[in-house]
């Protein structure tokens, strides 16, 4: 009966836990501008529960959120169920536990009478905090009805029982106070307070004069020139002067690094993105090549950009990679065509495999070695 009184303690204590989980990743929610589950209306919200300045101060005075108090009451409750049933299971005496679980339970009851109080201030209904309220009433039911001894630890128990208490409440509260302080604050001013107050101008008007009316502003550039003081107009053209007589500075850096000589007979334009696989094969096919053929003996020049196409309506499935394989055909024929001039095979030279000589005609080879000085290998 004992045993199974604190499995059922411990199934309570998980749902617990698991509910404020929940809460807590909905106070995340509502602390990044979303809405949560429970704001169903104004009467039912729990939104306003957790923006109260109860729930605020609490947050302020322990360092965790409402949500977060809830799962450390059911990480220990779990703890000391799970610390009862493996004392249980080797023989062990399991006052200490039991006593525990009763004090966790108490202190459940006293919890669940202050935040019902404070959520009937704010004047909003709270749905799961009505369920932590059940779960919390159901295992101090089970709690003492369902383990065993008095209900009050004994003259040489209190030791023990608080050892386990507050040494798996300080473990748990720990564990749990980090995310609780990262965890963003109400803000208890609104929006409007943050802005700073509208200067109070104090009304000298006099009797009898009708206030003037400020003019319109200007409706062009050149209107509002010809409206300045002279002394204005006359630095504004002296910087247009000196800015029209300077010569311009070259830049500090290219805007762009290309790869080979300027008066390449190829020239390669590589887009690429991030997140394309296709451009990833392209960009270590490039790099290959330039590992083959060096920045000074390349017969080609390369210029690297950037193609958005996560951003366009063609980078959808089946579509999204026909763009990064039409350029890389367009490099390989390019390739192709620079070999072809400068008499170099596109691919190592290997038996059994033509080459292309400068004078344009295909040859069988048959060794590994090229026979003519003039044909590179890349």
């Amino acid at each position: 009966m004992a045993t199974r009184g604190a499995l059922a303690l411990l199934v309570l204590g998980l749902a617990e836990s698991g509910l404020s989980i929940f809460q807590w990743m909905q106070l995340l929610t509502l602390r990044g501008g979303g809405s949560t589950v429970c704001g169903v209306s104004d009467t039912v919200n729990c939104e306003t529960v957790w923006n109260s300045a109860f729930a605020s101060r609490v947050h302020d005075l322990v360092g965790l959120p409402v949500a977060a108090l809830g799962l450390v009451w059911g990480l220990v409750a779990v703890g000391l169920s799970a610390v009862f049933l493996a004392w249980a299971r080797s023989g062990r005496p399991v006052r200490p536990a039991a006593n525990g679980l009763r004090l966790v339970a108490a202190a459940g009851l006293v919890s669940v009478g202050v935040f019902a109080v404070a959520s009937a201030q704010s004047g909003a209904l709270c749905p799961t905090c009505l369920a932590t309220y059940a779960l919390v009433v159901a295992f101090a039911g089970v709690a003492w009805k369902g383990l065993p001894g008095p209900l009050l630890p004994g003259a040489g128990e209190w030791g023990a029982t608080l050892k386990w208490t507050a040494g798996v409440t300080a473990a748990v509260f720990l564990a749990t106070l980090l995310p609780g302080r990262a965890t963003p604050k109400a803000s208890e001013a609104s929006g409007a307070a943050l802005l700073p107050p509208a200067p109070q101008v104090a009304s000298t008007q006099t009797p009898g004069v009708t206030p003037q009316t400020p003019p319109p502003p200007p409706a062009s550039l050149e209107e509002f020139l010809r409206s300045l003081p002279p002394q204005h107009q006359q630095f504004i053209a002296d910087a247009l002067a000196a800015y029209r007589s300077e010569t311009p500075q070259p830049a500090a850096a290219p805007a762009r690094h290309r790869y080979g000589p300027v008066d390449a007979p190829v020239k390669i334009v590589e887009w690429t993105d991030s997140k394309c696989p296709h451009c990833k094969m392209l960009v270590e096919e490039l790099s290959a090549l330039k590992k083959r053929v060096p920045e000074g003996r390349c017969r080609w020049r390369l210029a690297s950009s950037r193609w958005m196409a996560r951003a366009t309506r063609r980078f959808r499935a089946g579509a999204r990679m026909r763009p990064a394989c039409a350029a890389w055909r367009r490099v390989r024929r390019s390739a192709w065509r620079a070999r072809r001039t400068t008499g170099s095979c596109v691919r190592r030279c290997s038996p059994r495999r033509p080459c292309w000589t400068r004078s344009g005609r295909w040859r069988s080879r048959r060794r590994a070695r090229c026979r003519a000085p003039s044909w590179r290998c890349a």
